[in-house]
């Protein structure tokens, strides 16, 4: 698609609110410092934590490379590559990324995947946690309940 075609197509679509971008960076930012957090007590093997952070960097540039590549009318990144990088942890970065270039924040089913996808693993990790004696995550418990 010609760049003046782009802009005209983006121009007419309804923006989302913008407070939205800061919720998705707060948690992307949020999830990443608790894995780092979880990976410094000895509760999840350090490699885990690195491993978000680098497929996240991956999944942030496949973002930035498609969002380019849209712009200049060039073959595509595949919906399904945006999709595996997010399932094998870069989804942070994804979230980030969709924000950050406005990019595929719009198509539906990309979105109903993306955030399958996202509460899957946010859950996991809850119940993997949830699963063990931390005594620090124990002492909020008992002040919470």
């Amino acid at each position: 698609m010609p760049q003046r075609a782009f802009k005209q197509n983006h121009a007419q679509r309804v923006r989302e609110p913008r407070g939205f971008k800061y919720v998705s960076i707060t948690i992307v930012l949020l999830f990443l410092m608790v894995m780092s957090a979880l990976a410094l007590l000895d509760v999840i093997p350090a490699w885990i934590a690195a491993s978000y952070v680098g497929f996240s960097a991956l999944s942030f540039l496949a973002y930035g490379y498609d969002k380019k590549k849209a712009r200049l009318g060039m073959w595509r990144t595949a919906e399904a590559t945006l999709h595996l990088l997010d399932a094998l942890g870069g989804w942070p970065g994804g979230l980030a990324a969709q924000q950050v270039f406005r990019h595929k924040t719009r198509k539906w089913m990309f979105q109903i995947v993306f955030w399958i996808t996202a509460i899957a693993h946010i859950a996991y990790w809850m119940w993997a946690v949830s699963l063990q004696k931390v005594p620090a995550f124990s002492d909020v418990k008992h002040l919470m309940f």
